[in-house]
């Protein structure tokens, strides 16, 4: 400290001195004050010296004062940030969640939850904002590492740096989640069949897809919504569902989908505290047909382009105009079949009204009229063919 700030700031002191205390009641001496200054500690200089007072404590530093201390002193004598000397973290060998007060959070990978740990043990000083941490890990031994924490925040208008060390002590267990997973535990089933036909494979590959789908986009994750087991069995696929609430919601999901019947039942799986525990099965029955069909109903020959719940979205091979036919109206129907029944035909002669082509299973020229809206737009056309019957395929399709 230099000589004429610590004479100002023996002046300030002298100053801040109760009126009744004088020179003549306590005979003091410049270098005698100087000692006392030194000696005394923030907390009791803040009693003496006056709040409005502009000099460091500690340096004489004319300045802004935090606590009666200029910022680099201030900085210098006042911890912002504390970390323990170890940090203990116990997590899911399985899926990287994380113990923490009697139940388990998740996490993306181990070193998200590392991170997220040490974080929440560094204690905080009052009045820190915006603060900034970066975080390394270093390996000291198995399951144990050296963690070193960057920190850079705010206090008032000061810039604070700080970095801290800590010891960080893993231990590997394994979270209720993963312990039902590895169990094949499960709530429910999901059986998806079709009536009177086995799914092909576009049919199980969405229906999958569907699922894995709705299991990791939940609004509000449960602990229970995994997929547990996966059968492929009697033309169809089961789903075992965690979750029986979760297993309802994926089986409308599906009916909706596919334009299936839901039946539901259940059976008893136990009790637990007190309360009977049931396990549910959610069975789908989708249509005798699937969109690409060829069917056959009163006569007429369509295309099926679209299901829904309660009617289908069709297009009728004579005419090429799109239709609507309800569920009801095609339990007679008959199903004629699919891609097996679609060719490749060579174009001889177009006019406004008709194609002529030639069959592509005995070379014959076959006069076909032209659906509505119908273009010939290359060599070859698609044509369906069942034994007498032959239409052009419409645009549309």
């Amino acid at each position: 400290m230099g000589r004429n700030k610590k004479a100002d700031a023996v002046k300030l002191f002298v100053r801040g001195l109760p009126a009744q205390v004088s020179a003549k009641k306590f005979p003091f001496n410049t270098k005698y004050f100087i000692t006392v200054i030194v000696l005394l500690s923030p907390k009791s200089i803040k009693s003496t010296i006056g709040c409005n007072s502009m000099y460091c404590i500690n340096c004489g530093s004319e300045c802004k004062l935090y606590e009666h201390l200029c910022g680099p002193c201030y900085i210098k004598k006042t911890k912002f940030f504390k970390l323990r000397e170890v940090v203990k973290i116990t997590l899911c060998s399985q899926c990287s969640a994380r113990e923490k007060a009697n139940h388990w959070e998740e996490y993306s990978s181990d070193k998200e939850a590392i991170d997220k740990a040490v974080i929440e043990n560094i204690v905080i000083y009052n009045g820190i904002r915006s603060p900034n941490f970066k975080l390394e890990l270093q390996p000291i031994r198995t399951n144990n590492l050296r963690a070193t924490v960057s920190i850079e925040a705010r206090y008032d208008d000061l810039k604070i740096n700080a970095e801290l060390i800590s010891e960080v002590r893993l231990k590997y267990s394994t979270c209720a989640r993963c312990s039902r997973v590895l169990g094949n535990y499960f709530e429910a089933i999901i059986q998806l069949r079709g009536a009177d036909r086995k799914l092909d494979e576009n049919e199980l590959n969405l229906a999958r897809t569907i699922v894995e789908s709705v299991l990791t986009t939940l609004d509000h994750p449960e602990p229970n919504a995994f997929l547990s087991k996966v059968e492929y069995l009697h033309g169809g696929i089961d789903f075992y569902i965690g979750s029986s609430t979760i297993a309802k919601q994926i089986s409308r999901d599906l009916s909706k989908k596919f334009a299936g019947k839901i039946k539901e039942s259940s059976s008893l799986m136990g009790r637990k505290d007190g309360s009977d525990v049931y396990r549910f099965t959610y069975s789908i029955r989708l249509p005798e047909y699937k969109i690409g069909d060829f069917i056959k109903a009163d006569g007429r020959i369509y295309q099926v382009l679209k299901i829904l719940q309660k009617h289908i979205h069709c297009i009728d091979l004579r005419s090429g105009q799109t239709t609507q036919l309800k569920h009801q109206a095609l339990t007679s129907a008959v199903i004629l079949g699919a891609d097996n029944l679609v060719y490749d035909a060579v174009v001889v002669v177009e006019s406004d009204i008709e194609v002529q082509i030639l069959d592509p299973e005995n070379l014959k020229i076959v006069e076909l009229v032209k659906p509505k809206n119908f273009q010939v737009t290359c060599e070859n056309v698609k044509i369906f063919k069942d034994q007498d019957d032959i239409f052009l395929i419409p645009n549309l399709v």
